[in-house]
């Protein structure tokens, strides 16, 4: 919840989505917290899964920027391409006819998947669960080649000869793809006392202070050695920690 709430402070874009699904779930179940039978904790899979796959993107925080540069990012640049170009169209073709199956078949199912109230209904036969079911196979078997079509592709794109660059190994468009999220990557954390989440919850509880004591008169210099001093205090010994472990992963 922390890291969700950290993740919402900063600015907002579709790699968001995780960490607001896992704040509205939160939210939803005060006093309490999302409990195994409830809409909410369903949520919060589906936040967990979201989440492990935006991982495989070239956009921080992700454990991508601990591997070399060179042969992951053109992958991961690949990885997104295909999704935004041909997988996320095709879903978007298929997900209307899979919201209504799927619903369909969890009402005649009684809730055997996912447990809602207000959706109790009388149990449906045999020959409509069955019936149902085969279509909800079938509808995934036309989905999932769709899917691994980009995969499939990947072996016949045009190779670079073998003095060209290894960023360009997937094309030209996907290494210049690879090199725009690395330099985005060097502008975000080479920034003097960067605050990734969950400590940027700390920077937006300091600004609140320095703001006023600014407006009192309080010399930029003494908060910005504040500043410094929480960095190295809280972000710091993680850094160090990061650093290490990509240097050893260089030898």
């Amino acid at each position: 919840m922390t890291f969700a709430v950290a993740s919402l402070a900063r600015s907002w874009s579709i790699f968001t989505t995780p960490a607001l699904i896992v704040f509205t779930a939160f939210s939803s179940s005060l006093p309490s917290v999302p409990l195994p039978d409830d809409i909410a904790f369903s949520a919060l899979i589906l936040a967990f899964a979201l989440h492990a796959l935006q991982l495989h993107f070239p956009r921080g925080p992700t454990p991508i920027f601990l591997l070399p540069f060179e042969l992951c990012l053109p992958l991961c640049a690949l990885l997104s391409k295909c999704i935004a170009q041909i997988m996320f169209p095709v879903l978007m073709l298929f997900l209307p006819i899979l919201i209504i199956t799927w619903s369909l078949a969890y009402l005649s199912l009684q809730g055997a998947l996912l447990h809602i109230p207000m959706l109790r209904t009388l149990p449906a036969p045999m020959e409509t669960r069955t019936g149902l079911f085969v279509i909800l196979v079938v509808e995934l078997l036309l989905l999932i080649p769709s899917l691994l079509t980009p995969l499939i592709m990947v072996p016949s794109l045009p190779q670079k000869n073998s003095s060209s660059s290894t960023w360009d190994r997937y094309s030209e468009i996907v290494g210049l793809e690879a090199r725009k999220a690395f330099v985005q990557a060097v502008i975000t954390y080479s920034t003097p006392h960067t605050f990734p989440p969950p400590f940027n919850l700390l920077q937006s509880f300091f600004q609140l202070p320095s703001a006023l004591l600014r407006a009192h008169g309080v010399p930029s210099s003494f908060l910005a050695a504040t500043e410094r001093v929480l960095w190295r205090i809280t972000v710091g010994p993680t850094a160090i920690v990061i650093a290490g472990m990509w240097w050893w992963g260089k030898m």
